[in-house]
């Protein structure tokens, strides 16, 4: 009986474990908001501020797509999924350094459908993608077939 109760406790232990575990990294929804958007040259250009936090121990870069399900069934979107880019400088990947907490002012631009009205002010549904990795892999993969970083040293 004791080596029952041992075993129960164990497992209880190690499910317990596994439910902890937090992603690496990771949107804070409840600080994170849409802030506005705007049709411009037949395009429909959406803003909002996000907050990522790191938990590793690596800088991570990332990239960040929206679903735009509603956007797109109420004819203000052509498209369902779109890429998000830096408000300021307009790259689509983000760095957050380890183990902090990073504020980025994004938008999404997509082709506009002919409906100017946004039915709701929510954020979308969100994806986060780690690309750290993927760049790491790139560049040595361009290093092993002799690429050159720098253009005109091909």
């Amino acid at each position: 009986m004791k080596r029952l109760y041992a075993l129960l406790f164990v497992l209880l232990l190690l499910l317990c474990c596994c439910s902890c575990t937090k992603k690496e990294i990771e949107i804070d929804y409840k600080k994170s908001w849409f802030d506005d958007y705007e049709i411009l040259d037949n395009k429909v250009v959406i803003y909002c501020t996000i907050r990522v936090i790191n938990h590793s121990n690596k800088e991570k870069t990332i990239s960040v797509s929206g679903d735009f399900y509603d956007e797109q069934q109420s004819g203000l979107l052509t498209e369902r999924e779109l890429k998000a880019y830096d408000v300021n400088n307009n790259n689509s990947s983000f760095q957050v350094e380890r183990k902090s907490i990073a504020t980025f002012k994004i938008k999404f631009i997509g082709s506009f459908a002919g409906n100017p009205i946004k039915l709701n002010r929510l954020l979308p549904t969100l994806s986060l993608f780690d690309i750290s990795e993927q760049l790491t892999s790139s560049i040595i993969d361009d290093f092993h077939l002799g690429r050159s970083f720098h253009s005109g040293f091909n």
